[in-house]
């Protein structure tokens, strides 16, 4: 059984189901039309007992997933549609939320770029599998967001401050590194993905599996273990003390004045990345992964999606879409223009509950507002 949609490949190989990424061109962006057929195959191989395991890879080119398609929701705001740019997020924080909470193993193999809106199709499965290639970030902060797709969440979990420093510098990490952060389970040579597939097929195809969930999540990680690269040291750890003791500061201001007093390379390079990116998006991540410790997952998506349909009403995240991927000047203008301008009430109204008429994210099996104990 094959069936697909122009940006991807919904496949079944024997007990597999095989979702593949399939823009090319666009380095894999997700549109609406991505994250509702990702949707769809994974509501339908729920209940197929025949589907043991599904499989999220990429067809060509040098990435996984390069995040969502922000030009097309940038369109749309210019245009005046911002209906169909909050319809894109409900159906990418809908998959996502899927994704979390499957019932069956989900195993990303992901390599080459990894960024936002693809971190929440590879970081939600109970695997993921990193080729030495991969390379991951969320980049947000940089076009006028903030870190979403249920990474939120996940950053929050990181060790130490590892979590806030990746959302907020949107610094790019390769596998080894991911995996100190819990971010993948298991790295693996990049030139082995169809073998993964293969073994998981041959696996996952014995009938003492058979209608046992629990059994197949242990021979999927059976193979994945056969097949992984002994582990390596993470470069992070040459600066790990470094970044936990900046970033463990409660506001953007603090964060900055402790790296400003580190004379060393790293902590200026750090310093002038956070100076480069929106300043409410800073202050709103920052906000975002300190309450995000102490909700749960379908919490964050809900206040998530309250941030996105407030960030992209606002100058910066047309201006920064602008910059980094339209005229690719890299020159926004934002506003405020730095952080020593925000103002705490400006934050606040960030995370302001919507309008009746917009809605709240709805998930199935959640009830209540987001931020509730």
């Amino acid at each position: 059984m094959s069936t697909s949609t122009a940006s991807v490949r919904v496949q079944r190989r024997g007990p597999l189901g095989l979702l593949t990424l399939d823009r090319p061109r666009a380095l894999h962006a997700l549109d609406t039309p991505t994250c509702a057929a990702i949707d769809a195959a994974l509501r339908r191989w729920a209940d197929d007992p025949d589907v043991r395991a599904v499989v999220v890879r990429a067809s060509q080119g040098p990435a996984f997933c390069a995040g969502g398609d922000v030009r097309a929701v940038r369109r749309a705001l210019l245009d005046g549609d911002p209906a169909a740019a909050r319809g894109f997020f409900r159906t990418e924080y809908r998959m996502n939320h899927r994704m979390r909470r499957y019932a069956k193993p989900i195993v990303s193999l992901i390599n080459g770029y990894c960024f936002g809106g693809g971190m929440g199709v590879a970081m939600h499965g109970s695997f993921r599998v990193a080729g030495e290639d991969a390379r991951f970030a969320m980049p947000e902060a940089a076009i006028g967001l903030f870190p979403d797709v249920g990474m939120s969440y996940v950053l929050a979990r990181a060790p130490g401050e590892l979590g806030t420093w990746f959302g907020l510098t949107g610094a790019r990490i390769g596998p080894h590194d991911a995996r100190h952060m819990g971010l993948v389970t298991h790295v693996v040579d990049g030139g082995r993905f169809d073998d993964v597939v293969g073994a998981l097929a041959d696996r996952l195809t014995e009938d003492a599996l058979a209608g046992d969930p629990i059994g197949a999540f242990g021979a999927t990680a059976e193979v994945l273990q056969r097949l992984a690269l002994a582990p390596a040291r993470a470069p992070l750890l040459d600066h790990r003390a470094r970044i936990d003791a900046a970033f463990a500061a409660h506001d953007v201001a603090s964060i900055l004045a402790a790296l400003d007093n580190e004379d060393e390379p790293w902590s200026e390079q750090a310093a002038a990345t956070l100076r480069r990116h929106a300043p409410t998006s800073l202050a709103v991540s920052l906000r975002l992964l300190r309450l995000a410790r102490t909700m749960p997952f379908e919490r964050c998506l809900q206040l998530e999606f309250r941030l996105a349909c407030a960030l992209t009403r606002r100058h910066d995240f047309l201006e920064g879409v602008r910059a980094v991927l339209v005229d690719k000047d890299r020159d926004p203008s934002w506003q405020p223009s730095s952080v020593g301008q925000l103002t705490a009430s400006a934050v606040a109204a960030c995370f302001a509950p919507l309008d009746p008429e917009v809605g709240e994210l709805a998930l199935g099996g959640c009830q209540g507002q987001p931020g509730a104990s």
